[in-house]
C-alpha cells in the first residue's frame, strides 16, 4: 500500500501539463535578457562604489559579489519576461495538481533522489580516480564550503530562492514544454536535462545534474505544473547548503 501511495496519486498528484509551442523561443530570449542585464547590473554596482572597495579588475571581485550581482540579473530578467507574458496576454492550456500536494511530493522527491546522486558521486570520483583525475565538485559548493560567511549566506539564498524558479522556468516550463509540444514527453525529458546540465558549464557535475534534471522533467510532465519542480529543486539545494553549513560547523 506504502509504495503504491508513493508511486500513485496520493503523494504525486496528477495534473496536465501545458505545452508551450513558442518555448525554445521563449527561452532562448529569457536566457539573452539574463545575459545582457548582467552588464548594467555590473555598471551599476561598478559605478556605485563597489570599485573603490574591490578594485578597477571587476574579475577580481570577491565570488560572493558576482554571485549576487548574478543572481540579481536573473531575477530581473525573470520578473521582466514573466510581467510580459502576462501585458501580451500569453496563455498556455494546462491542468497543475494543487499547489500544496505538489510542494509536498516535491520535498519527498529531494530527500528521495539524494542515495541516487550520492551513489552517481561515488561512481563517478571512482572513475575519476581510475585515470588518475581529481573530482572536485561543482564550483558553487566548493565556495560555499571554502568562503568567508558572507559568501556562504550569498550562495545559500541564490541557491534556494533565486536559481530554483529561473530555471525551473528556463528548462521545465519553456523548453520542455517547447520540446513537448513538437517531439513528445520522452525526447522532451531528455533533451531538457540534458541542456540543464550543460547550463551549468561544469563538466564534474554534468551527470548529478542531468539525473536532477530528468527528475524535474517527470514531476513536471506528473503533476503538470511548475511547484513541484521548484520545490524539489529548492529543497534539494537546501539539504546541500544544510550539508556545507554541517561541515563548516564541525571543521
Amino acid at each position: 500500500m506504502a509504495l503504491r501511495a508513493f508511486r500513485g496519486r496520493s503523494l504525486v498528484p496528477a495534473g496536465r501539463a501545458a505545452e508551450e509551442p513558442r518555448g525554445i523561443l521563449w527561452a532562448i530570449g529569457l536566457v539573452a535578457l539574463y545575459i545582457a542585464l548582467t552588464i548594467p547590473v555590473y555598471v551599476v554596482a561598478y559605478f556605485a562604489g563597489f570599485r573603490g572597495t574591490y578594485g578597477e579588475d571587476i574579475q577580481k571581485w570577491p565570488y560572493v559579489v558576482h554571485v549576487v550581482l548574478g543572481g540579481s540579473a536573473q531575477i530581473l530578467a525573470l520578473v521582466a519576461v514573466l510581467g510580459f507574458r502576462r501585458w501580451t496576454g500569453v496563455r498556455t492550456a494546462g491542468e497543475p495538481a494543487p499547489a500544496g500536494r505538489a510542494a509536498f511530493s516535491g520535498l519527498v522527491a529531494a530527500v528521495a533522489i539524494l542515495p541516487v546522486l550520492i551513489g552517481v558521486s561515488l561512481l563517478q570520483a571512482w572513475t575519476y580516480g581510475q585515470f588518475g583525475r581529481e573530482f572536485r565538485g561543482q564550483d558553487l559548493v566548493r565556495n560555499a564550503f571554502a568562503g568567508d560567511r558572507a559568501t556562504f549566506a550569498a550562495v545559500a539564498v541564490f541557491a534556494v530562492l533565486v536559481a530554483p524558479p529561473f530555471e525551473e522556468f528556463v528548462f521545465r516550463r519553456l523548453v520542455y514544454g517547447g520540446l513537448r509540444a513538437r517531439l513528445g514527453v520522452f525526447v522532451a525529458t531528455l533533451v531538457s536535462a540534458g541542456l540543464f546540465a550543460v547550463w551549468h558549464l561544469e563538466p564534474d557535475a554534468f551527470p548529478g545534474t542531468f539525473v536532477l534534471g530528468l527528475a524535474f522533467a517527470h514531476l513536471r510532465e506528473r503533476t503538470g505544473g511548475l511547484t513541484a519542480p521548484i520545490a524539489m529543486h529548492a529543497c534539494y539545494n537546501a539539504l546541500q547548503v544544510t550539508g556545507i553549513l554541517t561541515a563548516r560547523l564541525g571543521g
